[in-house]
């Protein structure tokens, strides 16, 4: 996991505006137990994805947020949101 996380910001240094990136750092905060961290990411690589969409990585975003929706009701917002 660590390991992963070290990767995954690594590769943000290099490429801050993926898209991928922030999605694979949101999965990796929700299964590290961050909830709060999660959240900030997801929705902050929601409001990403509007200056750039990318409808495969919404799709999967909002997988994500249906997913952990039970430990933040904005999770809920973002998982029902059109894309």
């Amino acid at each position: 996991m660590d390991a992963a996380l070290d990767a995954s910001l690594g590769a943000l240094a290099v490429s801050p505006g993926s898209a991928r990136i922030h999605l694979e750092l949101t999965r990796l905060y929700f299964r590290r137990g961050w909830t709060d961290k999660g959240v900030e990411r997801a929705l902050l690589l929601d409001r990403l994805l509007t200056l750039e969409p990318d409808p495969e990585v919404h799709a999967h975003l909002r997988q994500l947020a249906a997913d952990n929706a039970a430990l933040d009701g904005r999770l809920d917002e973002l998982a029902n949101r059109p894309g």
